[in-house]
């Protein structure tokens, strides 16, 4: 796949997920007074260059399930965009509506060849690319490189590395995160589990007599 790099950047001193208080700690759906925040205005730069499908960001940002994990994606990564610069925050509806529509285009990985394409076409239309070619020290030759414009950008064009390298996104039967298999992923393309250890927890179940 085309190498993505980006200069980025993420809370220096990590990040939380701050809820109104009294609302229930789930209760996003249409709420904007929920949000992940910074813990303070100190940045750390950090810069992603992406060979492979191996540990993509966009199947890490699809499995956060809580406001925490939403903050630990953060204070890991950094913010999907650019947050209010006057608060440092994002809103857990803008995080959400975001984790919806790459959870799509990971969906979409499971289409034909002819709809991937399709998809894959109006989801470049919403990214900043900016390809640029530079010198490969693992080969020794040019590579082509593309930049996009943020985070968010990134993990679409990881999903679209995924149409064209032909992987599968599917549903660990343990604990029902995503994951990606096939070509240049971790995942066999009979693989049914995650990881080892969802596999060992399913193998111990069904040993008890569970399904």
């Amino acid at each position: 796949m085309t190498t993505l790099y980006l200069d980025w950047q993420r809370p220096k001193d990590g990040a939380r997920f701050d809820p109104v208080p009294g609302l229930p700690p789930l209760a996003w759906g249409g709420q904007e007074d929920q949000f992940v925040r910074a813990n303070s205005d100190a940045i750390e730069q950090k810069a992603f260059r992406i060979y492979d499908l191996k540990t993509p960001l966009a199947v890490a940002f699809v499995n956060c399930r809580s406001g925490d994990d939403f903050a630990g994606f953060v204070a890991e990564h950094g913010f999907p965009w650019f947050p209010n610069q006057k608060f440092g925050v994002i809103g857990m509806e803008a995080l959400t509506g975001l984790r919806v529509d790459l959870v799509e285009g990971l969906e979409g990985c499971n289409l034909t060849a002819h709809q991937k394409v399709e998809l894959g076409r109006c989801s470049l239309g919403a990214i900043a690319i900016e390809p640029t070619l530079e010198f490969s020290r693992v080969t020794n030759a040019p590579r082509l490189t593309m930049r996009p414009g943020n985070l968010a950008h990134l993990m679409r064009l990881e999903i679209i590395s995924a149409y064209e390298d032909g992987a599968s996104f599917r549903r660990c039967e343990h604990c029902d995160n995503g994951f990606l298999t096939g070509k240049n992923t971790q995942g066999r393309s009979t693989a049914r589990f995650c990881a080892d250890k969802c596999r060992m927890a399913a193998l111990r179940k069904r040993a008890k007599g569970g399904r």
